[in-house]
């Protein structure tokens, strides 16, 4: 069954998807091999990952009850799925593979690995035009979410480099110049109607710099990255499980709800 591109887990006020603490746990499951000491080797093709978060919410607004309440009379208890981000995860694929396809290339822009002592696996990214070049990535992101892309810099003189946050309602971007090692970061909130946005690195005329460790969150500021491959933590198809809902309401504007949402990918 293809995802509904209008039922999407519903974003706050502020723009992020729960309240900490988020509880997460995951089991591959599937044909496999147990080994003597206990180790499993599963099949690549035939396994699947099972992903289960334990979501609480305090403190919602009147219109945040509202629009609950609307998603979970659309996900008919279990019955339906729906686009859901990882509060806890990256949402970009292959943020350890810069020269993957997913990371869409534009002007003169190469991409060439690098270990670096500081940034460990890390990528140089030379421009050799005469303009500006970029390296991006498109995702399945927005709904009113709050995003914050994040990135490893290092040069050994300034660079002149942009991170920008792109949707179909405008931009937000960071100027910055890399030299030593560190970590910039930019944030945008989506308006509701933004169904993807574009992450783009981009790099001045005839400049290179190393780069490593690119991550979207939903946040206001970066946190500890976490790598990703071809699974992100955008998750296409959710389900929530459980057919019935307790709110708790101790004022107007503080409403409670509990919630399990799982997934299962290959």
């Amino acid at each position: 069954m293809p995802v509904d591109p209008l039922l999407v887990f519903p974003a706050s006020d502020a723009g992020f998807l729960a309240q900490f603490p988020v509880e997460y746990e995951s089991q591959r499951r599937g044909p496999h091999n147990v080994f003597r000491g206990g180790a499993a080797i599963f099949s690549p093709a035939e396994s699947r990952l099972k992903s289960r978060w334990a979501l609480s919410f305090g403190h919602l607004s009147n219109g945040e009850r509202d629009r609950m309440e609307e998603f979970l009379a659309l996900a008919e208890g279990e019955g339906k799925s729906f686009l859901f981000f990882d509060p806890l995860g990256n949402l970009l694929q292959h943020s350890m593979d810069l020269e993957n396809p997913v990371w869409v290339r534009s002007g003169a822009v190469d991409v060439a690995a690098f270990e670096d002592p500081q940034l460990g696996a890390a990528f140089v990214l030379t421009n050799s035009g005469t303009g500006w070049g970029s390296l991006e990535q498109t995702i399945s992101f927005g709904h009113g979410f709050l995003g914050c892309f994040s990135l490893g810099l290092k040069w050994d003189s300034p660079v002149q480099v942009r991170l920008r946050i792109a949707d179909a309602d405008g931009q937000s971007e960071l100027a910055t110049s890399a030299m030593e090692s560190r970590r910039a970061a930019i944030k945008r909130k989506a308006a509701a109607t933004v169904a993807s946005s574009t992450v783009s690195i981009q790099l001045a005329p005839n400049s290179q710099i190393i780069v490593a460790a690119p991550q979207l969150e939903i946040g206001a500021q970066a946190s500890a990255y976490f790598p990703t491959g071809q699974r992100s933590g955008v998750v296409e198809k959710a389900y929530l499980r459980q057919d019935s809902y307790r709110w708790t309401s101790l004022a107007p504007h503080a409403h409670r709800l509990e919630l399990i949402v799982e997934s299962d990918r290959s």
